[in-house]
């Protein structure tokens, strides 16, 4: 489903709110402080000490190896994610607000969010894709990553959150639950008022199946070659950077698993507080 919200027939068919009073839409959303202040004291938290993390990126030496190129995109895409999905929505929680209380911002916000998940989902597989074939195949290795080739794995990611996000519809806050999800109108009944439209952004669930599938399967193929070669004996060795590398990039790459697995399981059943642990997976 490709949606164009400039649009005013997209707009009228998918996103109309006028069918019910701005009171009324009010009336919709539960404010909550509590949650409004801990989304963004928490993403705030998070993007500050994220920082001077990403300028190390930058560092001449470290932007050489493939790894840190990516590391920095993440930071990049990251830190713009965190402004919508903690700022933004801790503000929508506080004011108790839901999607027709700010339709146009709130599709923008969710717009960019989402696209930039499916950037980062893609980031993180290419990462642990980079970082299991230069331990255990690195010939192969540089002849995918080495150079400029990064590059393209980088702008492949980047086209890649377009597609999911942007092309594709986007996900709204709503403060009835706290979360986001694909209905704009999510928790509200619309019986006589608007006939049904499924919203699911198909890409981006099968997005989270993969990014669950691959990052496993990178992973477990990796450890065991691993323990093959060390169980073979020979001339196999992991360097210190190496080691570290890897564990920066496992370290980042879990968390977006996990943040996976959670927002495929909210989407389709109603668990307000399963809702807010997969937000702060997220951040």
């Amino acid at each position: 489903m490709i949606i164009v919200f400039a649009s005013e027939y997209a707009y009228r068919t998918f996103y109309d709110c006028s069918f019910f009073s701005e009171e009324r839409w009010w009336e919709e959303g539960k404010p909550s402080l509590f949650y409004g202040l801990l989304y963004i004291i928490c993403g705030s938290f998070f993007m500050v000490l994220y920082i001077p993390i990403g300028l190390m990126f930058l560092k001449r030496d470290l932007l050489k190896l493939t790894c840190y190129k990516f590391m920095f995109q993440l930071f990049i895409v990251d830190e713009i994610c965190l402004i919508g999905c903690s700022t933004f929505s801790g503000v929508m929680a506080i004011k108790g607000a839901v999607f027709c209380n700010y339709p146009r911002l709130s599709w923008i916000i969710g717009m960019t969010s989402i696209s930039g998940w499916g950037s980062c989902c893609s980031m993180c597989v290419f990462m642990a894709f980079n970082r299991c074939l230069e331990i255990v195949k690195p010939r192969i290795n540089t002849l995918l990553f080495h150079g400029y080739k990064a590059y393209i794995w980088m702008g492949l990611s980047l086209c890649y959150g377009f597609f999911i996000g942007t092309l594709n519809g986007p996900m709204f806050f709503s403060s009835k639950t706290y979360g986001w999800y694909y209905d704009p109108y999510y928790g509200t009944n619309l019986t006589g008022y608007k006939p049904y439209h499924n919203y699911t952004n198909y890409p981006h669930v099968a997005n989270n199946f993969l990014v669950v599938i691959l990052l496993t399967t990178l992973y477990s193929y990796f450890c065991i070659k691993v323990m093959l070669k060390f169980k073979t004996g020979g001339k196999f060795k992991i360097t210190k950077l190496q080691k570290s590398l890897l564990l920066q990039s496992s370290i980042l790459c879990t968390l977006n698993f996990a943040a996976a697995i959670f927002y495929i399981y909210v989407q389709y059943n109603d668990s307000p507080f399963l809702v807010i642990v997969g937000k702060f997976f997220f951040n």
